[in-house]
């Protein structure tokens, strides 16, 4: 459910579901570990990335920026896309 600037309305519903399944964050984070310590080699590695992106968040996508763009080169594109909604 979005709101008119596109952010979450959080309703009583949603609200009880998050409050329940946040319940449960400590033993979830128990059980990633002990998952994390096990031997099998592909709960493993899961577990750990699943403890991870939860302590410092997700990674970010790394960008390949080798071109350079000027401001005036900006200008003119945001002006070509402006141009290309009006038609």
């Amino acid at each position: 459910m979005l709101g008119a600037v596109g952010q979450w309305r959080v309703t009583r519903e949603l609200r009880e579901v998050l409050d329940a399944a946040r319940t449960h964050s400590v033993e979830a984070i128990e059980r990633l570990a002990f998952w994390m310590r096990a031997d099998d080699p592909k709960a493993s590695p899961a577990a750990c990335i699943a403890l991870l992106n939860r302590a410092w968040g997700a990674p970010t996508q790394p960008m390949d920026v080798t071109q350079r763009v000027t401001l005036e080169d900006l200008v003119c594109a945001a002006q070509e896309a402006l141009a290309m909604e009006r038609n």
